[in-house]
């Protein structure tokens, strides 16, 4: 292991709570940032290994000289990538001032190297920004998480399995646990060289919408659009994406198309792990 000290921000978050469990599984001590303002420490269960400190996201200097005096090696951000997007530059700032050897974005879905849509895209500014400073970056792409799979298909407005197009389309979907064991397993045991400026493709289960229907028990109801303010709304554009091809890990902006070896091209690097498959228990709560 090259990397020996870690910082987790957006600990109580999706992605960020698995991470947070998953270090703590590898038996590694880290320091974990929350806002000054929140109050979300107070849900995360304690441990001798975590060291929680309270910080302006905003104050650099104040990031930075944090980071610098636990002496962090690789700074993990599992912000919201919508509300706290802006937040990461502080945050890189404040890395690359005190000395942090790694920073791993918060990612955590579509492929995003070289895409045009706007969420996906301002990842991908921030990725560039990154190397713009010299601090390097681990870019990990997922594809969707199992838990938005519901929302995605309009079920949470229907209760029905709505796809839009054929549903032909492979793509690649990830549980929340893979996701947050697959980054604690990469940064403990994985070499600075494999790290620095790496993408990795992960994917727990790579099925078309209609697959998925088929494992959770429910018909494919085909449709023009989503039901309701959905159709308008990101959860339609991530439909458009599925049907083109975008979904996939392996999608490839720049040749526009989906190299099929590359999705999941990531889950070698996790030997003996067993991914978790989606099941009709995701469409009962």
């Amino acid at each position: 292991m090259s990397y020996k000290s870690f910082a987790l921000v957006g600990a109580t978050g999706s992605v960020g709570k698995n991470v947070f469990d998953a270090l703590i599984a590898q038996n590694v001590s880290f320091l974990v940032l929350t806002r000054k303002s929140s109050d979300s420490s107070d849900k995360l269960p304690t441990s001798p290994n975590v060291k929680v400190v309270k910080v302006d996201y905003e104050n650099s200097a104040e990031v930075s000289a944090v980071l610098k005096e636990n002496k962090v090696d690789v700074l993990i951000s599992a912000v919201n990538s919508v509300a706290g997007g802006e937040s990461q530059y502080v945050l890189a700032d404040s890395a690359k001032a005190a000395g942090v050897k790694l920073f791993v974005p918060s990612e955590f879905g579509s492929v995003t190297a070289g895409a045009s849509v706007k969420l996906l895209k301002d990842k991908d500014d921030f990725a560039k920004y990154l190397k713009k400073i010299g601090l390097p970056s681990a870019r990990v792409f997922t594809g969707l998480f199992f838990i938005y799979i519901p929302a995605v298909v309009g079920y949470i407005v229907d209760q029905k399995f709505n796809v839009v197009g054929k549903g032909h389309t492979k793509a690649s979907f990830s549980a929340l646990e893979d996701i947050g064991g697959f980054v604690a397993y990469i940064l403990t045991h994985l070499p600075a060289e494999q790290l620095n400026d790496k993408i990795f493709r992960l994917q727990s289960e790579y099925l078309t919408l209609s697959e998925v229907a088929a494992k959770v028990g429910l018909p494919p109801n085909h449709v023009d659009k989503l039901p309701g303010d959905l159709a308008e709304s990101f959860l339609g554009v991530l439909q458009r994406l599925i049907e083109d091809g975008q979904g996939s890990t392996g999608w490839d902006y720049e040749a526009n198309k989906e190299d099929p070896e590359a999705a999941g091209s990531a889950n070698v690097l996790w030997p003996d792990h067993e991914w978790k498959t989606i099941t009709p228990a995701l469409f009962s709560k």
